[in-house]
């Protein structure tokens, strides 16, 4: 029996880390991305059959997703689109988490505060971040800093180690 998919995600970015700091910057995105799709499943089945078929509607997108910013947009749709009315007690956890807008000193903040400094090494012009954020702002940031670092036009591993984005995703202890 291998290995469970957890286990598999630490050795891979463990393994990136000794590699190289590009390669341990691939290997954060990877995981980030895993996150978001997981994020966006779990969130996704709080949502029951009902007349209006937006289970139904999600999942089909998601289905035939092209890349990581259908999924981005699936989880807006859940936490605040129309499917977010009709999501189950336990989902609208979730969903809190997602919208429930936070300051300094919040986990959320700091994480998003985090890869926004990452995605700012790519994108100077980039808006600075308000006082207050929703954990939706992470995955959308995520999704800008893969598509800048690992999209089409993407710069190459090599010069993004030698950025300070790289340094910013992989300073801190990233545990999982």
């Amino acid at each position: 029996m291998g290995l469970p998919p957890i286990e598999l995600v630490r050795a891979r970015v463990e393994a990136g880390r000794t590699e190289s700091t590009a390669e341990h910057v691939n290997s954060l995105l990877y995981v980030a991305e895993a996150l978001l799709k997981t994020y966006t499943g779990a969130i996704v089945a709080g949502v029951p059959d009902e007349p209006n078929r937006h289970r139904y509607r999600l999942c089909h997108k998601l289905i035939r997703a092209t890349g990581i910013g259908e999924w981005d947009e699936a989880l807006a749709d859940v936490s605040t689109g129309p499917a977010s009315q009709h999501l189950l007690p336990g989902a609208a956890l979730l969903q809190k988490e997602l919208t429930e807008r936070v300051g300094r000193g919040t986990w959320v903040y700091q994480a998003v505060e985090l890869l926004h400094q990452a995605l700012s090494k790519v994108l100077p012009d980039i808006e600075p971040l308000p006082s207050r954020v929703d954990g939706r702002r992470w995955f959308s940031t995520l999704v800008q800093l893969r598509n800048k670092t690992r999209g089409h036009g993407a710069p190459t591993t090599d010069h993004i180690a030698r950025t300070s984005c790289g340094k910013c995703l992989a300073r801190g202890n990233w545990k999982l």
